[in-house]
């Protein structure tokens, strides 16, 4: 069935035919949208010590387009100029509950492969240049009026930017598609496809980003993973050697001791995957915890009086297939579940809401009990 967020295509014709591929404009996406957060809202939010909020001033600033980060102080914000300037505050949707359904449509893709959404605002004129994204992103405009252009081609792994600011501009912009984007409106860029958004109106957008981990990202974080797991005091050996004739060889039999250390201590199979599963679930950042930790017993209690759970981010919840079992990664832990229990694994990766109605099939498990409490006391889920 086709979905209205993306036009009426359906999921596979739209993976198949845009996806990473060409850009894709929706008109009224979604019908008779409301920003799930007024501009006021965004800036008081940016203001918070645990949000990483982004200032640019285009041309307001020290330099010309400046770069500033928060938190910031109210006055700061409040003393801003009537245009020339934009604000950008990541992670909205972990501390907006309303603005997390702005996801909903988008969940035909896999949970790990989803970041945030991140709110903008800015005065008419305000912008942050002509650039590019090394992800693929939803743009759905939220309040006002942004004008968007963009190149459909791709910008090369070399594209030039403008020296000395402290944002990577696109030092040659050549857009080939321009539409005025309102409420409701919705835009799909793949990587790399070059774009420039100037407010029009004093105008929100939100961006639903994804995550897109390089090679380099990956073995990095394996070596670290497998470097704190081995013996720091395990050194090379060699009793028996056999003298050599040529001393300048690094002989077959040491480099067969390297290789079985790689082996032994990079993971492979289902090890890689189970360690691929806690990497791309763990945030990047310390998470709020609960004033006072829950036991099992107040969140059955919390539950049974009407309370809800919310999933901090989805993209902190995957699962895999293991040997007999199923694996849970819940903001980088992992845990195996198998029988009954793998239907709770699939509740909590889904799209359910997580409720007494859905929860209690599985609540009388001491071994899923314990798990939910210690996701809520960890942050990874939130008390409604």
């Amino acid at each position: 069935m086709g979905l209205r967020v993306l036009g009426g295509l359906t999921p596979a014709t739209f993976l198949s035919n845009y996806w990473q591929k060409k850009p894709l404009l929706i008109r009224g996406a979604f019908p008779g949208f409301v920003s799930p957060i007024a501009p006021q809202d965004l800036l008081a939010l940016a203001c918070q010590d645990d949000v990483f909020p982004r200032l640019i001033l285009e041309d307001a600033g020290e330099c010309p387009w400046e770069l500033l980060t928060g938190p910031f102080e109210a006055d700061e914000l409040q003393g801003l100029p009537e245009t020339g300037w934009t604000i950008l505050v990541g992670d909205v949707d972990r501390h907006v509950p309303a603005v997390a359904e702005v996801l909903a449509p988008f969940r035909f893709l896999p949970n790990w492969r989803i970041d945030d959404v991140q709110a903008s605002f800015a005065p008419p004129g305000g912008n942050a240049g002509p650039h590019v994204d090394n992800y693929d992103v939803f743009l759905v405009q939220g309040y006002g009026r942004r004008r968007w252009q963009i190149s459909r081609t791709p910008a090369p792994d070399d594209a030039a930017f403008v020296p000395e600011v402290d944002v990577a501009i696109l030092e040659d912009f050549v857009p080939d598609a321009e539409w005025t984007l309102s409420p409701g409106d919705l835009l799909y860029l793949p990587p790399r496809i070059p774009h420039w958004g100037v407010a029009v109106d004093p105008c929100m957008t939100f961006s639903v980003g994804f995550r897109a981990p390089t090679e380099q990202d990956i073995l990095h974080g394996l070596l670290d993973a497998a470097a704190a797991s081995v013996d720091g005091t395990a050194r090379f050996g060699d009793p028996g050697r056999a003298p050599t004739d040529d001393p300048g060889r690094i002989d077959a039999a040491d480099l067969a001791w390297v290789r079985k250390a790689a082996r032994r201590f990079l993971a492979a199979g289902e090890d890689l995957d189970r360690w691929f599963g806690a990497y791309i679930t763990q945030p990047a950042d310390a998470l709020a915890l609960p004033q006072e930790p829950l036991s099992t017993a107040d969140v059955q209690s919390l539950l049974e009086s009407g309370h809800g759970l919310r999933r901090l981010s989805v993209g902190y919840f995957a699962h895999l297939e293991g040997t007999g079992c199923l694996h849970l990664f819940a903001c980088g832990q992992q845990y195996a579940f198998e029988g009954e229990l793998v239907d709770a694994v699939l509740l909590l990766t889904g799209t359910q809401p997580l409720t007494l109605d859905t929860l209690k099939p599985y609540l009388a498990v001491p071994a899923f009990a314990c798990v939910l409490t210690e996701l809520i006391n960890s942050g990874c889920l939130v008390v409604e």
